[in-house]
Formats: structure tokens, sequence, C-alpha cells
């Protein structure tokens, strides 16, 4: 009965085992699925570790890359602000400029208001040219008046005459003749106040002809004047654009000062900025340091729990302390990984961050580069130039290299004659062997006419040599001397185009000069016409004075001849004196009138060498100045056709900047969308590890409770051998939701041995 009891026992036993070896079976298929699966998400999250430290490498490289562009931007801020302090160089040189302009300006204002003086002193000149000549008219009135007068008394004189010839007829006969005499006499007297009159006239007359000359050449003046009006409206136009321009290059380069002062705070934010994600770079490595070394010491404790499972077996007790450590470092792993997680997607942002900041760091070496690349196209330009030159070299050289193969087929078609003679004398030779026979006295003969035929041969191969030789060095050396002379042709050709300009500006400079001289000998044939009249004035002057003294002679003679008459002539005498009165009055107006007209003309004489040297110094002046402006004006066109073209350089460069940036947003838009959907992917694969971890805990319930509800229904104090099994695969169900890190080490295994260890012991038993 025992034995039955034992038995059916035992049986019992076994079927619940088995039932449990079963229910460890299907354990062992699920943990081997969650192992499959954690094995999965761990090769995920090995790859994507794997991306993380590729895209380190990358922040590390791309790092590197902003160094060096930070580097490049230090270089280039020196080289803006060397730029900076050529434009403020070229400020004070505008500045400067501007002054100088200005002065001339101020020059030019100075020569308009001596011209307007001038022109106020020659509108007074006139006047008093006006005045001065109608007193001469007033006097010539008077003359005129005077004249009337005196051919009045000649009237009255000759009835007196007539009454005293009358009265006297009987008394005075003889002195009849010597009043006839006396009367011519007068009649000559007032034939020379006749004479003087028309010379007074003559002298109105070239008055008004200098009044005329005066009038043109205040007319003259005007003209100048409002030429030299309009230059100064000119001028002042061009200093308008001259100020237009300096405003806009100030504008340009308080623009260019804030740009650049931009930029210097920007490079210093993006030195901030690189440090800190330089000190985040390297605690993240020390963090991920860490992490592998955890990994290893993790990995290290795993083997050597492997090698104590293999070795004895394992208490309850120890499993469960192991187990809840895996599952506190487990609980550990994921907050480190949710924490690599945070840290990854704030290294993207940063990474998007520095994408942005490199592709503006790019956008401005690939502006730099495509400066660089003009300067290339430059550059291969004259590489070209260079090129057809050098080609054209070459095709002389292969010119050269014809005639020479033209030289060397000559040689070789001699040669080919000499061959020919030799092969004649080769059968010569033959015949020669056939006849040493008979004689070789003639053999020796031949054969050193043979040797030293060879020889010559070979004189001429070697002396064939050399001139080819010669040839070549003569080619090279003509080929060198042509690039010489190509290269003084170049020079002389430049150096003529130089003496052509330079000729050009010397016969416009001529022209002005000749234009000047014309003016200047215009003036001097002026200041000779002048010169004349005043010597016509002066001989005037004279011829007057004499007439004036021989008058004096004659009337000094006539008072001789009165005082022989003063009882018959006392009337006369009275006539005389009074008509000696109005002489001397005549003489004293006409001394007056010339001693006034030529004070006059002498100073008008020297008002004009003074206007004409005034104008001589303001011309040259002017042209000084103007040459000088043409000399700003050509510089100021210099520095507007740079700025120009480098507005049109930075133009290009803005359109392709934008289109390498509508690129780069493309890729960035490609890029985000691939994020987004890795980060999608990384999000499903959570669900489905939160999935599987709630389904592992499920069966780690339902484990539990079967297990409650057999140790409830056996209800014997005596525990069964795979009790400790058991909980060692609940907790291995609980360790390989962790991640599978028993199973991916072989624990699975040495429990599937013990297990069938286990089976094999109940069927020896039952046997």
């Amino acid at each position: 009965m025992m034995k039955e009891r034992t038995k059916s026992w035992n049986e019992k036993e076994i079927e619940l085992l088995r039932e449990d070896l079963r229910e460890s079976k299907s354990q062992v298929d699920q943990l081997q699925k969650s192992k499959q699966t954690a094995d999965k998400s761990c090769r995920h999250l090995e790859d994507r570790l794997a991306e993380t430290v590729a895209k380190n490498n990358e922040l590390e490289s791309y790092l590197e890359e902003i160094k060096s562009t930070n580097n490049k931007i230090t270089n280039e801020l020196n080289a803006v602000n060397s730029d900076l302090d050529s434009a403020e160089s070229l400020l004070s040189q505008l500045k400067k400029n501007k002054k100088n302009n200005e002065n001339q300006l101020e020059e030019l204002r100075v020569n308009f208001d001596e011209v307007s003086q001038v022109r106020t002193e020659l509108a007074n000149s006139l006047r008093l040219t006006e005045q001065e000549l109608e007193q001469i008219h007033e006097q010539l009135d008077e003359e005129m008046d005077t004249k009337d007068d005196l051919i009045k008394l000649l009237n009255r004189e000759k009835q007196e005459s007539a009454s005293w010839k009358h009265r006297y007829e009987n008394e005075a006969l003889e002195t009849i003749g010597d009043l006839e005499d006396q009367r011519r006499k007068m009649i000559g007297e007032l034939n020379e106040m006749g004479d003087l009159v028309n010379g007074w006239e003559a002298k109105a007359s070239a008055l008004e002809k200098i009044k005329s000359r005066l009038t043109n050449d205040i007319e003259d003046m005007h003209v100048q004047m409002e030429k030299t009006q309009s230059i100064a409206a000119n001028l002042e136009k061009k200093q308008r654009k001259v100020d237009v321009q300096f405003a806009d290059w100030k504008m340009r380069f308080e623009k260019k000062e804030e740009e650049c002062q931009e930029a210097m705070r920007e490079a210093r934010h993006y030195n901030t900025e690189f440090l800190k994600i330089q000190t985040e770079y390297d605690e993240y490595e020390s963090y991920t340091d860490t992490l592998k070394r955890e990994n290893t010491s993790l990995g290290e404790e795993l083997k050597s729990l492997q090698e104590q499972v293999s070795e004895r077996g394992m208490n309850k007790y120890e499993m469960q302390r192991n187990n809840k450590r895996l599952e506190t470092e487990r609980a550990e792993l994921l907050e480190h990984i949710e924490e690599l997680e945070t840290n990854l997607t704030s290294e993207q942002g940063k990474q998007l961050k520095l994408q942005l900041e490199g592709t503006q760091f790019r956008q401005e070496v690939e502006r730099k580069l495509l400066e660089k690349d003009e300067e290339f196209e430059m550059l291969r330009k004259n590489h070209q130039k260079q090129l057809l030159a050098v080609k054209h070299s070459l095709e002389e050289e292969s010119r050269s290299k014809n005639d020479q193969v033209r030289l060397k087929k000559g040689n070789e078609a001699k040669i080919l004659d000499l061959e020919d003679q030799v092969e004649q004398l080769k059968k010569y030779n033959t015949d020669l062997t056939k006849q040493l026979k008979r004689s070789h006295i003639q053999y020796k003969e031949s054969a050193s006419s043979l040797e030293e035929e060879k020889k010559i041969q070979e004189d001429m191969k070697v002396n064939i040599l050399k001139s080819e030789r010669k040839c070549t060095e003569l080619q090279s050396e003509i080929d060198h001397l042509k690039s010489q002379i190509a290269q003084a042709e170049r020079v002389k050709r430049v150096a003529d185009a130089d003496i052509s300009e330079i000729a050009a500006e010397v016969d416009g400079l001529r022209t002005t000069i000749n234009t000047l001289q014309g003016q200047k000998r215009k003036l001097e044939e002026e200041k000779a016409d002048l010169e004349e009249e005043l010597e016509d004035l002066e001989n005037t002057n004279r011829d007057s004075n004499d007439k004036y003294q021989n008058a004096m002679e004659k009337l000094a003679r006539q008072s001789a001849d009165n005082i022989q008459l003063k009882e018959q002539i006392q009337i006369l005498e009275k006539q005389k004196s009074y008509s000696d009165r109005q002489v001397r009055e005549l003489n004293a107006q006409l001394e007056e009138a010339t001693e006034s007209s030529a004070k006059m003309q002498k100073r008008q004489i020297a008002k004009l060498e003074e206007k004409i040297r005034e104008m001589d110094i303001a011309i040259e002046t002017e042209i000084k100045g103007k040459k000088e402006f043409a000399k700003n004006i050509k510089k100021v066109e210099r520095k507007n056709r740079d700025i120009q073209a480098q507005l049109e350089e930075e133009i290009a460069i803005n359109r392709r900047v934008s289109e390498e940036f509508a690129i780069l947003n493309k890729k960035y838009k490609s890029s985000k969308h691939e994020y987004d959907e890795i980060q999608t992917e990384f999000e499903s694969l959570k669900l489905k590890y939160r999935k599987t971890k709630q389904e592992v805990d499920e069966l780690e319930e339902q484990l539990a409770a079967e297990q409650n509800v057999r140790s409830r229904g056996t209800g014997t104090s005596w525990q069964s051998p795979l009790k400790s099994t058991r909980s060692s695969g609940y907790n291995r169900s609980t360790a390989g939701s962790a991640g599978g890190f028993l199973s991916s080490h072989g624990l699975v295994d040495s429990y599937k041995m013990r297990d069938d260890n286990l089976l094999d012991d109940s069927d020896d038993g039952q046997d």
C-alpha cells in the first residue's frame, strides 16, 4: 500500500514536474522571443549609438571646420579692416579733393569779383572818357565860336582897313603896303588857327575811335565774364555731384562699418556657442566613456555570474538580489537611454544651428572662393594668352623641325647613296676576293681601303649627329631669341601706347598753350595799337606846341613892327592885345587839355596793363585749376568705375548665395523629413518595447498566481526540487524583460541543460 501510494505520489509529482517543464519550456520560448525583440531593439539602439558616434565625429570635423572658418573669418576681418583703412584713406583723399575744389571755387569767386571790379572800373573809365569827349566837344564849340568871332573881327578889320584906306590914301600911302603885309600875316595866322581846329577835330575822331575800341574791349570782357560764369556754374554742378558721391560713399562706409560690427558680434557669439558646444561635447564624451565602462563592467559581471551558475547552483536569495540589482540597473539604463535621447534631441537642435551657421560660413567662404575663381579666370586668360604665344612658338618650332626633317631626309638620301656605294664596293670586294686568290697584296690594299671607308662613314655619322645637335641648339637659341624679341615688341607696344597717350596729352597742352599765346598776342597787339595812338597824340601835341612857338615868334615880330607903327595902329594894338589874351587863354586851355588827356591816357594804359597782367595770372590759375580739376575728375571716375565693378560683383555674389541658400534649404527640409521619420520609428520602437514590457509583467503575474494555486493544491510541506528553478525562471523572465542580457550570455541554455538532467533522473527513478 505504501509502495502504491508512493508510486502514485511520485507519478503525480512527475506529472506536475512535466507540466512545470512544459510551462518552463513555453516560458523559455517566450523569453527567447522577447530576447529576439530585445536583441533587435538593442541592435537598433546600437545602430543609433553608432549613428550618434558618427554624428559626433561629423560634429567634431564640423567643429574643426568651424575653427578653420573662424580663423579664416579673423583673417577676413583683418582684410576688411585693411579695406576699411583704405576706404578711410579714400575718404580723406576725397575730403582733400573737396577742400581743393572749394578752394578753387573760392578762387573763381575771387576772380569773378575781380572781373566785376574790373568791369565797374571800365564802366567808370568809359564814363570819364565820355565826359572828356563832351568837354572836348564843348571846347571845339567854344573854338568854333572864337573862330566866328575872329572872322567877325577880320570883317571889322577889313572895314576899318577900308575906312583907314580911304582916310589915309592921301596921308599914309606908304603905310598901305605894311598894312597889307599885316593883313596877309593875319590871314596866315587865321589859316594856322583853322589848321589847329582841324587837328583838334582829328584828335576828337581819334578819341571816338578809342571809345569804340574800349566799348569792343568791354564787350569782350562781358563775353569772358559770361564764359567764366558758365565755367563757375559747371564747376558748382560738378561740386554738387562730387558732394552727392561723397555722401553716397559716406553712407556705404557707415553701412560697411555696421556690417563689420555685426560680423564681429556674430563671430563672438559663434565663438561662445562653439565653446559651449565643445564643453557639452566633452561632457558627452566623458559620459559615453563612463557608460562604456559600465557596460564592460556589467558584461564582466554577467560573465562571472554565468561562470558561477555553471559551476554551482544559484540560491534563491542570491538570485533575487541579483534580479533586484539587475532591475535597478535596467531602470538606470532606461533613464540613461532617455537622457541620451534628450541629449540627442538637444544635440540635433544644436547640430541644426551649427549647420545653419556653417551654411552662412560656407556662403561667405564660397563668395570668397568665387572671387578667387574670378582671379583664377583672369590668370587663366593670361595663361591662355601665354599658351597662344607658346603655340606660336611651338608652330615655329614645328616648322623648324620640319626643316630639320627635310635636312634629315636629305642626309638620309646621301647616306643611302653612300650605302649604295658601299654595296657597290662590297660587290667590288667580292670581285676582289675572287682575285685575292690571285694576289694577296691587292686583298690587303682593298681591306685597308674598306677600313678607311668605314672610318669615314663613322666619322660622317658622328658629324651628322653633331650637326643635328648643333641644329637643335641653334633652334632653341632662335626660339629663345624670338621669345625675347616678342617680349621686346610687347614692351615696345606698351611704350608706344604710353608715348601716344603722352603725345596726345602734349598736343592738348600745346593747343591750350597756343590758344593762350594767341590771346596774349591779341592783347599785345591791342597794347601796341594803344601805344601807337599815344605816340600819335604826343606827336600832335608836339606839332601844336611847335606851331604855338612859331606863332609866338611871329607875334614878337609883329610886336617889333607894331612898335614902329604905334602911332598909326593903336587900335590894332588893342585888338592884338585882345587877340593875345584870347590866344593865351586858348594855349592855357590846350596845355591843360593835353596834360589832362596825357594823364588820363597814361592812367588808362597803366590800368589796362595791370588788367592784362591780372588776366594773364587769372588765365594761368584757371588753366592750373582746370588741369587739377580734370585730374580729380579722372580719379573720381576711376573710383566710380571700381565701385560699380565691386557693386556688380557683390550683386552676382548675392545672387549665387541666394541660389545656394535655396539648395541648402531644400537639403535641410529633406534632412528634417528624414529626422522626423527616424523619430517616428524610434517612438514606434518605444511603444513596442512598452508593450513587450507589459506582456512580460502580465506573464510574471500569471506565473505567480499559478504558483500560488499549485502550492495550495499540494498542501504538503515537501518542496519540489524545481521551485528554485521556477523562481529563477520567473526571475529570468523579469531579467529578460530588462533587455535579454541573461539570454544573450547563455543563461537560458544552462537552465535547459538542468531541466533535461532532471527529466533523465526522474525516468531513472521510475525504472
